[in-house]
C-alpha cells in the first residue's frame, strides 16, 4: 500500500498534535494497532475503499472495531476522517505515521530480501553498516527463493540489488542485445 500525499499530511498533523499534547505514545500504540488490523484484514481494507458502503456504516464499523482499544483522541480522529469522507486513507495514515515515528526516534527502516534466512551475525553486521548516524535500525527480513542467491537491501527510497537472479537477467539482456552480438 503506497502512502498518498493526503495520508502523509494527516500523519504529520497527528505527529505534531501528539508532540504538542504529549500523546505520542498513545498515538504510536493506536496507529500500530490500526495498521496491523488493516494489514491482516483484507475485507476491512476493501470495505473502507468501497464506494458502495455508506460513510456512516463505515464509521460505525470502525468504532466497533477500534472504539474501546484506542484513545479518545484517536477515536475522534477516526470520526473526523469519516466526516470528511477520507476513511479510505486510514491504513495509509497509520503506515505513514509509523514511518514518521521511526524518523522522529532516529530509527532507520530497512528491508532485506534474500534467498535463504540470514544468520544473526550477518544481520548484526548488515545493521551496523546501515545504521550510519541513526540511533538504531529496524531490519525486516523477507525470504524469496526466486532470487537464487545474494540479496536486495532497501533503505528508504534507496535499493541495492545484489541478487543472482538480477545478474542473470542482466546477462541474458546483454547476450540478446544485437549490439553485443555485432561486437563478437
Amino acid at each position: 500500500m503506497r502512502e498518498t500525499k493526503a495520508a502523509i499530511r494527516y500523519a504529520k498533523s497527528l505527529l505534531s498534535l501528539g508532540k504538542e499534547k504529549n500523546l505520542l505514545g498513545d498515538f504510536e500504540n493506536d496507529f500500530a494497532l490500526i495498521q496491523s488490523t488493516c494489514e491482516e484484514n483484507r475485507d476491512l481494507q476493501l470495505m473502507l475503499k468501497s464506494p458502495v458502503v455508506k460513510t456512516d456504516k463505515k464509521a460505525s464499523i470502525l468504532v466497533s472495531i477500534f472504539g474501546s482499544h484506542v484513545s479518545e483522541t484517536t477515536h475522534s480522529f477516526i470520526k473526523l476522517l469519516c466526516q470528511k469522507k477520507r476513511e479510505y486513507l486510514l491504513a495509509d495514515i497509520a503506515k505513514a505515521f509509523h514511518q514518521l515515528i521511526l524518523i522522529n526516534k532516529g530509527i532507520v527502516d530497512a528491508k532485506i530480501t534474500s534467498a535463504v534466512a540470514l544468520d544473526q551475525e550477518l544481520k548484526a553486521s548488515l545493521s551496523s553498516k546501515i545504521k550510519g548516524e541513526a540511533n538504531a535500525v529496524e531490519l525486516t527480513e523477507v525470504i524469496d527463493p526466486s532470487l537464487i542467491g545474494g540479496f536486495i537491501v532497501r533503505v528508504g527510497d534507496k535499493q541495492v540489488d545484489a541478487s543472482i537472479s538480477t545478474r542473470l537477467a542482466e546477462l541474458k539482456r546483454k547476450l540478446t542485445d544485437n549490439s553485443f552480438i555485432a561486437q563478437i
